[in-house]
């Protein structure tokens, strides 16, 4: 199950002048707090609009509403949504 973040045109443009890893400060504390790390969903890109986009893996619907919660109290974080399963046409 994933949960994807989406940060501010702002947050994501910081991002990218910063080491893979690196972020805003209320972010980082939401990150820790949880325990988990959030990836990137484009990796190596530069172009901000993509940049904006983070995932977290989570093993639950449970986990994924807590992280969800947190994460959308975040300032930098414009959304936070658990990404739907994949459905046959």
């Amino acid at each position: 199950m994933q949960v994807v973040i989406v940060l501010s045109n702002d947050a994501a443009r910081l991002r990218l002048d910063l080491p893979p890893g690196a972020s805003d400060e209320q972010l980082r504390e939401a990150q820790e707090e949880l325990g988990l790390p959030l990836e990137p969903m484009h990796p190596g890109v530069t172009d901000p609009g993509l940049r904006a986009y983070l995932t977290a893996e989570v093993p639950d619907e449970d986990t994924a509403q807590r992280v969800m919660t947190r994460l959308q109290r975040v300032t930098s974080v414009e959304a936070a949504y658990i990404k739907p399963a994949a459905e046959p046409p």
